[in-house]
């Protein structure tokens, strides 16, 4: 990914855009997605998996948020400051955390 392209998520207006506009997942997708990681795996006792990462998780209201109840920590990681600052903002669980990576160091 470019730099060019990097810095168009970094745009206060296109969060604020996505938060608006952006359809939220109904529940039964998030729940989906924890039947599958229990399929692989035993439910811990305390009924919360360890650890979910929402790459790309820009404000963090789609995917991230939803997965909080069934973990003890979540981690959204994005590209965009501006993404991970409106994340930060809105959020209101203490086992999520966001950070803003590159995948540059990646490759």
């Amino acid at each position: 990914m470019s730099l060019t392209t990097t810095l168009q998520y970094d745009n206060s207006s296109l969060c604020a855009d996505y938060i608006r506009d952006r359809p939220k997942y109904p529940s039964h997708i998030i729940s989906s997605i924890v039947d599958y990681i229990k399929e692989g795996k035993d439910t811990p006792t305390s009924g919360r998996f360890p650890l979910a990462v929402d790459v790309g998780c820009g404000p963090g209201v789609t995917s991230t948020s939803p997965l909080s109840p069934y973990f003890d920590k979540v981690l959204g990681v994005d590209i965009s400051e501006a993404q991970i600052k409106e994340a930060n903002l809105h959020n209101e669980f203490d086992n999520i955390e966001y950070k803003v990576v590159s995948g540059r160091h990646y490759h």
